[in-house]
């Protein structure tokens, strides 16, 4: 269960980055240190997927079916479910899709993607490091609300 002092922490980290690449995996302990050898079942819900469709998100939709979660234990949130990427992902390789747009604020969408989630994967990278994207943080409250409310 993601806490309102995690979803604060992921906020609050965000901001603290917006100029550079953001990369965070929130979880409990246990998600944290699974292996191989971990039943699926005791990992206890699904995860999160944010950025899970450019190559540092798909390398990281790997990395956690190499620490035994399976497909349809992690949840990828996209803009588009139309994408070609995201179509494979779920039609071919069995993730689940959810739709939402961070930039359009809370939403019912987005509290259906963060429910019942055990932990949440962000990984955010501005087009143009010369510029502050001051939308980033935005998006990161809108995130972290939802996660608070619905987990």
């Amino acid at each position: 269960r993601l806490t309102h002092s995690t979803a604060l922490y992921l906020a609050m980290s965000l901001l603290s980055l917006l100029i550079s690449s953001v990369v965070l995996f929130i979880a409990p302990t246990h998600a944290l240190s699974i292996s191989k050898e971990t039943k699926n079942d005791k990992i206890g819900g699904p995860i999160l997927v944010v950025g899970a469709t450019g190559g540092t998100g798909l390398r990281a939709l790997q990395g956690l079916l190499d620490v035994g979660y399976e497909a349809p234990q992690i949840r990828v949130l996209s803009r588009n479910l139309d994408k070609p990427v995201v179509v494979a992902l779920r039609e071919r390789l069995g993730f689940q899709t959810c739709q939402a747009n961070l930039d359009d604020g809370p939403s019912e969408e987005l509290d259906e993607a963060v429910s019942g989630c055990v932990g949440c994967y962000i990984h955010s990278t501005s087009s143009d490091t010369r510029k502050l994207d001051t939308g980033e943080a935005e998006r990161a409250r809108t995130l972290a609300t939802a996660i608070d409310a619905n987990t």
